[in-house]
């Protein structure tokens, strides 16, 4: 591999436009929201007149049982009042209307005496509404308002946030999800009656929620999670934990690959991956016993250890256990793992068909030119694993995948660059600028720490003016270069200002957002003729025949970092007239001449070149 030519490719040339997305948010204008138009911080207290709301404690047997009978009672009074003290931001026309007939607020109040009766289980406050809950489970016929998947945000983060929830829909919605999760653990045979030996410990269990999205932006599912807690794992594990999974790199080149044969990119999901695994070591988990008074049927199973047949999710070592499974299984049905990128298989047949197969834990991406081959594998793979078949690919780690007719294939992150722009764009405290950009940094911009502020504390007030968190947008952004190589020198250079960005760098990022604004549907392309590409067509411009499907460009900006004098270099890789790798940084050693910064840049892009050039020699 040797340079030829000293010519580098324009954005517009390596990007193209990959088409609109279903937006169902609401149309919000820059500087719009304010927290005038703040959420209601909803609070909901278990309590009687007379008495102050206290702290539940689950710990105790007697309380749990007079707890449970008094809720059968309905001998508790709810006291929904609304607090709008600390109200937050929000959008409106988002949030669900409460259903009346289960709103919190009409639950029948009951006399003071009464009350007083419940010796004090009135005073549970922090559990909240599991009369409300109970109520919610009894009636499955109510249907989601809206599939808006914003209007589902933000998801809970616990199961005491949901029996907070004012509206009845919502709550049952997230409930549902929680009793589903928690009895696909039942039915897998998780859990297993055991006693604990001498020196073992018990971990609890926790919950997590997520609101699934599709490629347009609709709602998927509701996602609850019980997973057990990482902080209190056994900390003296020296087994190897590490287990590889699918990254951008390999994603890219998995699908121009699939432009190159003419092949259509298919998707399956593992349905509950780890708990298809074997458990090869002992361990005791605790699920708690409030999910034993929400779900009366399964409450044998709460509030006791058990031992894990299986691995739950949030285990140390269950991702490793999962590999391994699915690994020994895929090398016993004749496919070979590539030696360079562990998460890629490939099942090579005597007449020279191949199947490919790109793992990311429990998504995987398969495709073969031989229909029946691959339905094939499907089925055989289907008696060995609970898994449901999505067809054809177009959500792959929170990217959309799109597939035209001539077997080309689009690559963006437009839904995610949106939705950026809604969060950190749209409730910005600054002036409306309708102005179309084309760059995606101002052209008098120069990235230096002499713009930093002076401590933290006056960061934090610049953060408060532009009501942005400038940290976490800047790492919202990383993860989208991962598709948009136009923004990453942008991105790394005000990365380097997380800590104490000045006004200019606030200003900077702004430019950055408005241009991610008017640029939110750039992607990339791969092409099943390489002659069609826009690369190779610049290239032929420039009288420079390129006829392998894999090539790049590196460059170089000799001491142009205004704080230490170093150089700032790019290259590009492509594959198929698509990007697969690309980056922008400061090589090391210093180089004292233009022609070693053109050099040094040169050794990171061949370095890059030859991780992938092995991936296609596999």
């Amino acid at each position: 591999m040797q340079p030829t030519h000293s010519y580098i490719p324009d954005v517009t040339t390596v990007l193209e436009h990959t088409g609109t997305i279903n937006n169902n948010l609401v149309d919000v204008e820059e500087g719009e929201i304010t927290e005038s138009t703040g959420n209601v911080n909803n609070t909901a207290t278990l309590t009687t007149k007379d008495d102050e709301p206290e702290v539940y404690n689950m710990s105790n047997e007697t309380q749990i049982d007079a707890l449970m009978e008094h809720l059968n009672k309905g001998s508790l009074i709810v006291d929904s009042s609304n607090n709008d003290d600390n109200a937050g931001p929000r959008r409106s026309k988002r949030v669900p209307k409460p259903n009346p007939k289960y709103a919190t607020g009409n639950t029948p109040k009951k006399s003071s005496t009464h009350a007083a009766e419940a010796v004090g289980w009135a005073n549970i406050c922090t559990n909240l509404h599991l009369v409300e809950a109970c109520a919610v489970e009894a009636h499955p016929d109510i249907q989601p308002i809206t599939r808006d998947a914003n209007s589902w945000e933000p998801a809970p983060k616990t199961v005491r946030d949901i029996l907070k929830m004012q509206d009845g829909i919502v709550r049952q919605e997230w409930l549902k999800a929680l009793k589903k999760e928690l009895e696909a653990l039942i039915n897998a045979g998780t859990f297993v009656h055991d006693n604990l030996k001498d020196g073992e410990i018990s971990t609890p269990v926790m919950e997590t929620f997520k609101v699934k999205v599709k490629s347009d932006g609709s709602l998927d599912k509701l996602k609850a999670r019980l997973v057990v807690r990482g902080d209190l794992q056994d900390k003296n594990i020296t087994e190897d934990k590490w287990s590889p999974t699918a990254s951008f790199r390999s994603l890219k080149m998995f699908l121009g690959h699939a432009s190159r044969i003419k092949a259509r990119v298919k998707q399956l999901d593992f349905v509950g991956a780890f708990l298809q695994a074997k458990m090869r070591t002992r361990m005791f988990v605790t699920i708690p016993k409030i999910y034993g008074i929400l779900f009366p049927e399964h409450a044998e199973y709460c509030g006791l250890p058990g031992r894990l047949a299986m691995p739950m999710y949030g285990t140390t070592l269950c991702g490793k256990y999962w590999y391994l499974d699915l690994t020994e299984y895929l090398l016993e049905v004749g496919f070979k793992a590539s030696e360079c990128m562990r998460c890629l298989f490939i099942h090579v047949y005597p007449d020279g068909v191949s199947i490919y197969v790109l793992n990311y834990v429990d998504d995987m991406l398969y495709y073969c030119k031989d229909s029946i081959k691959l339905r094939e594998f499907e089925e055989k793979l289907r008696t060995w694993f609970n898994l449901e078949l999505i067809g054809q690919a177009h959500w792959y780690l929170d990217t959309r995948i799109n597939r035209l007719a001539n077997y080309d294939i689009t690559l963006d992150q437009s839904r995610y660059c949106l939705s950026i722009v809604k969060k950190y764009l749209d409730t910005a405290g600054n002036a409306k600028n309708e102005r179309q950009h084309v760059t995606p940094l101002a052209l008098d911009f120069i990235p230096t720490t002499d713009d930093c502020s002076q401590d933290e504390v006056v960061a934090g007030q610049l953060e408060k003016e532009y009501n942005i968190d400038f940290a976490s947008c800047i790492g919202s952004l990383i993860y989208l270069s991962m598709t948009r190589c136009d923004i990453v020198y942008t991105v790394n250079k005000l990365a380097k200002f997380t800590r104490q960005p000045g006004r200019n760098h606030f200003e900077a990022l702004l430019h950055l957002l408005r241009y991610l604004r008017d640029n939110a549907q750039l992607g990339i392309k791969f092409y099943s003729d390489l002659s069609r590409a826009p690369l190779v067509a610049m290239l032929k411009s420039q009288k420079i025949e390129q006829t392998q499907p894999f090539f790049g460009f590196s460059d170089s900006l000799w001491n142009n970092d205004a704080d230490s004098g170093r150089s700032t270099g790019c290259f590009i890789i492509t594959y198929m007239g698509g990007i697969v790798d690309h980056s922008s940084n400061m090589p090391d050693p210093v180089a004292l001449s233009s022609a070693k910064a053109e050099y040094n840049e040169g050794c990171v892009a061949f370095m890059a070149a030859s991780h992938l050039r092995m991936l296609l020699c596999d």
